[in-house]
């Protein structure tokens, strides 16, 4: 399960750096009308419910993942795997999102420790969780098979 989850997290983090490099930079480039400090601290949220957005429409249009348009050939999942994943990672980015409009509302110290440690933390969790939701189904898939091969065949 580690070598899943590791290979899940920095794939992940590969794909969802450039996007969000780019999503921030267009966000810095609109402008703010005098709202600049309210934007920096939905930043977060917008980037997240973006990526949110982006594995959803990825995987309604395309039928695939963003990680697996990049790194598809390396992570040998199957479709059900690719599509539970794609969908378990825009229910994460959704709760980050959530999470981080949250606690902007409350307090600017708390959101910069929010930023700093709990949204690593937050997505590091997932995707481990993600990983290990496809290794319990995988395993469960085998016990099933093996089970019915042992099985006699019904007349």
């Amino acid at each position: 399960m580690v070598g899943l989850s590791w290979g899940l997290l920095w794939r992940t983090v590969v794909v969802l750096t450039p996007v969000g490099m780019a999503i921030s930079a267009l966000i810095s480039m609109w402008p703010s009308f005098g709202l600049r400090p309210h934007v920096e601290l939905l930043e977060p949220t917008i980037i997240f419910v973006s990526y949110a957005a982006m594995f959803i429409v990825a995987d309604s249009l395309f039928r695939r993942s963003p990680v697996q348009f990049v790194f598809g050939w390396r992570l040998q999942l199957t479709i059900a795997e690719w599509r539970e994943l794609s969908f378990g990672m825009a229910a994460l980015m959704s709760v980050i999102a959530a999470l981080n409009f949250v606690v902007a509302s409350l307090s600017t110290f708390l959101w910069v420790n929010f930023k700093l440690f709990a949204i690593p933390f937050v997505l590091s969790f997932g995707v481990v969780l993600l990983a290990r939701r496809i290794q319990k189904a995988r395993f469960e898939a085998t016990v099933l098979r093996q089970v019915e091969a042992r099985m006699p065949p019904r007349p």
